[in-house]
This record gives C-alpha cells, structure tokens and sequence, in this order.
C-alpha cells in the first residue's frame, strides 16, 4: 500500500512507519506539513500512483516554517473532501482525539498498544482493498 503520512517529527513518523511495517511492508511517504502533503497527493495522482491510505498527526505546521496548528489534521480531511478524494484517513495523534471523519484513530502514547492498533487497521485495510 501507498501511505502518506502527515507529521512533523522524525522520531514519531519512524515509529509510525516501523508500526505499519508490521502489517507487511509498505510505501510510506513523508510530509512534513500540510502544504507539502498535499503537493505529494497531487503528484501522485497526476502519476497514476495514489495513495491508498493517508495517517495524519492532528497537531502540525500547514506550511513550511509555520506554527503548528491544532486544526491540521481536521484541515487535512477538509482538504481532501474539497478536492473530491475518497481515501482512508488514520488520525494517529499523541493528542487523544477520536475524529468520526476518520477511518480510525490511534492515540500515540507509551502507555497504550497504539503500534498493534495501528497495525490492525492496515491489515483490514489492505483486506479491503483486494
């Protein structure tokens, strides 16, 4: 699977993407902002390889050299509804947010299996799409 991945800290997206990995191996994309993300989903559709999940952090810059913001994630879902794209949105956050737009969410924190969660939502993901 094609997944990009909204975050901007490197140690959280190498967890994530370890964690997604266990499902089998992936294709994870990098954005570090909402800006950067969205010119990546572009691309790829314009390539004719699309992503086939998005897993977005709630709290992040929307463009280079930006504050975070608290509403990234929930701009991300609105930007992907504006543009008429119909693809699997994970909320995997360390901020314990349940969005009822996402397909699911995970809260990102030592104190919870959010990798296996993770994980499992990949697994009947990808269960889905064959």
């Amino acid at each position: 699977m094609r997944i990009l991945h909204f975050e901007d800290e490197a140690c959280k997206h190498a967890d994530v993407k370890k964690a997604v990995n266990a499902a089998g191996p992936q294709e994870v994309v990098w954005a570090m902002n909402m800006e950067e993300g969205f010119a990546k989903l572009q691309e790829a559709q314009q390539e004719g390889k699309p992503f086939q999940v998005i897993i977005t952090d709630m709290c992040f810059p929307l463009f280079e050299g930006g504050q975070e913001s608290i509403r990234a994630g929930e701009e991300v879902m609105d930007g992907l509804e504006k543009r008429g794209l119909d693809i699997p949105v994970i909320v995997c956050s360390s901020l314990n947010i349940r969005s009822p737009r996402a397909y699911g969410s995970v809260w990102y924190s030592l104190i919870s299996d959010w990798d296996m969660e993770l994980a499992e939502m990949i697994r009947k993901l990808q269960k889905n799409a064959v």
